[in-house]
């Protein structure tokens, strides 16, 4: 059997898709439950800050530059910088 540990990002994936694709009254509950999830298994609430982002987003009209490439530099850049604050 798969404790419920392992779906809590899924299920906070899967509610956010559903309220970007139509915010409601619904889909809003749902955000902050699948939230409550992840924050229940990684033992902080520092996930609830995703909470801001995620209404920001979606009430505003920010128009980001498509950089199609910038992924590819930024993954292991931010891997890079993890890696040194561990090592000092």
């Amino acid at each position: 059997m798969v404790p419920w540990r392992s779906w809590a990002g899924v299920a906070f994936v899967l509610a956010a898709v559903m309220y970007f694709r139509s915010p409601g009254q619904t889909t809003g509950p749902a955000v902050v439950a699948g939230l409550g999830m992840v924050c229940a298994v990684n033992g902080n609430a520092y996930a609830l800050f995703a909470l801001l982002l995620v209404v920001l987003a979606s009430h505003g009209s920010i128009q980001w530059p498509r950089l199609r490439w910038a992924f590819y530099a930024a993954y292991p850049a931010h891997l890079a910088v993890l890696a040194l604050l561990r090592i000092g």
